[in-house]
């Protein structure tokens, strides 16, 4: 006992920015991108009840309660 949480914080700061720069992770160099044709038919991003059509299978939300 006897260690304060900042002193935890600091140890693993200094064990993390002691490790050689090709071991730590990288961020990839660009989003993968899948095949595709865009939006299904009909659906226009701009609008929210468009996209909660969509995703209700063009029920009402009513009727899903």
């Amino acid at each position: 006992m006897g260690t304060t949480v900042a002193q935890v914080i600091e140890d693993a700061l200094r064990v993390a920015l002691a490790e050689p720069r090709s071991r730590r992770r990288t961020r990839p160099s660009a989003l993968p991108v899948y095949g595709g044709s865009g939006t299904l038919p009909g659906i226009d991003l701009m609008s929210n009840s468009s996209l909660l059509d969509a995703m209700n299978g063009g029920a009402a939300i009513d009727a899903l309660r």
